[in-house]
């Protein structure tokens, strides 16, 4: 019988997590739950702080591998662990948890496009030419992403039991796309059960309030670009400078201000401290923790990469995708946002270019293409309208009967 669920993280633990994780679900179904902070193990030469720490009587902190090791040891046949790191990655970590006595699961429900949509011809699969072209020009950051990317191919071929890894028992997997990435050691035992990604619970439990109107404002959706944490943790250059990328933002946005006769405001990046930074968005309006409410609320959604383009899918909102100058040095970015884009039958617009924008265009939405994109990567169709935790809990108390 699981009496109790360790969910570990590489990031400082925040209120965010507390509520995305389920932690209140899962113990109202009667599961003590702890939560591992482990980012000073994975990166110890970073000082990591959440702009909404919060605290919990059932987290740890962990300092190096060793805590890992001694408290996993601790853990018993009533034990399950649930974690989110694709395989290889952390492989000492892995090694331990298979030779606890625990049961362990992983989760991946975040992904976006990684093809372009078949029936958009401009997006069709890429000639070798082409391919190679792109590969001459990947920047010093992609070709080592590619060199990791390689080197986890060839480790993931070889069978994990020969490592002394065993496999997971359950994959909470969003849809059938995410099911068919390879990211976790499996086999036949192994059960699939499909829940929905995070932004899907927090629209149903939106769906109980009135939204407001729409008419006036448009909402941007922050990715953080020039100082993101994932800048310290892969110790890389940002993406894009402050000193470029803000002027860039705000000049489209006062463009899209004048002719369409709204607002836009910020939607911030959930890991963002703007409070810390010079006011980069000209005194517009600045919201951390409110993205779902202001994407309702909105006429239409402005966009580069950000996985919450998911309430803008969801809402039937109109998405207007757009890079920089700079952004287009990086292969592996423009890709995705023109993928994303694709799924929509959109295609990026550069704002460092000149502005010329159809808006009866822009502002359509087609809704057989954001309905089928709900479908791939948001939530399968039949699946229950339960928070995911739910259904995860549901899981682990059928799974505890049969032991």
């Amino acid at each position: 019988m699981i009496n109790k669920v360790y969910l570990i993280l590489e990031s400082p633990f925040s209120a965010r997590d507390y509520k995305r994780l389920g932690i209140e679900i899962l113990q109202r179904r009667g599961f003590e739950v702890a939560v591992w902070d482990l980012t000073k193990v994975f990166h110890p030469q970073l000082s990591l702080t959440p702009p909404d720490p919060i605290a919990f009587e059932g987290l740890r902190i962990f300092k190096n591998k060793t805590e890992v090791g001694v408290a996993i040891k601790e853990l018993s046949t009533h034990d399950m662990i649930i974690t989110w790191f694709a395989y290889p990655r952390f492989f000492w970590l892995y090694r331990m948890i298979s030779k606890s006595k625990a049961y362990y699961s992983s989760i991946f429900l975040v992904t976006v496009p990684f093809n372009y949509n078949a029936s958009n011809d401009c997006y069709a699969r890429k000639s070798f030419i082409s391919r190679l072209r792109k590969l001459l020009s990947e920047s010093p950051r992609e070709l080592l992403q590619r060199i990791v990317s390689i080197k986890n191919k060839i480790f993931t071929s070889i069978p994990y039991k020969l490592l002394g890894i065993k496999p997971i028992t359950f994959w909470f997997a969003a849809t059938a796309v995410t099911r068919e990435v390879n990211l976790f050691p499996c086999d036949k035992t192994t059960k699939t059960e499909y829940i929905h990604v995070y932004d899907y619970d927090l629209y149903l439990e939106k769906q109980k309030e009135k939204p407001a109107s729409c008419e006036n404002s448009a909402v941007f959706l922050d990715v953080y670009f020039p100082f993101h944490e994932d800048n310290d943790i892969t110790d890389s250059t940002p993406l894009v400078t402050a000193e470029n990328y803000y002027p860039s933002l705000c000049r489209f946005f006062d463009y899209a201000e004048k002719e369409q006769n709204v607002k836009v405001a910020i939607a911030a990046h959930p890991r963002s401290h703007y409070n810390e930074h010079p006011d980069y968005f000209n005194k517009r309006t600045l919201r951390l923790g409110q993205t779902i409410e202001m994407v309702r609320d909105a006429k239409f959604v402005i966009s580069h990469n950000s996985a919450s383009f998911n309430f803008a899918i969801m809402y039937h909102k109109p998405i207007i995708f757009i890079t920089t100058r700079e952004m287009k040095r990086h292969n592996n970015l423009t890709e995705m946002i023109y993928n994303m884009a694709a799924w929509l039958g959109k295609e990026p617009i550069n704002i460092d270019e000149p502005f010329c924008i159809d808006w009866e265009k822009e502002l359509a939405v087609n809704k057989e293409n954001y309905d089928a994109y709900i479908e791939t990567f948001i939530k399968m169709r039949g699946t229950e309208q339960l928070n995911s935790w739910e259904i995860v809990a549901d899981t682990l108390t059928t799974f505890s009967q049969t032991k």
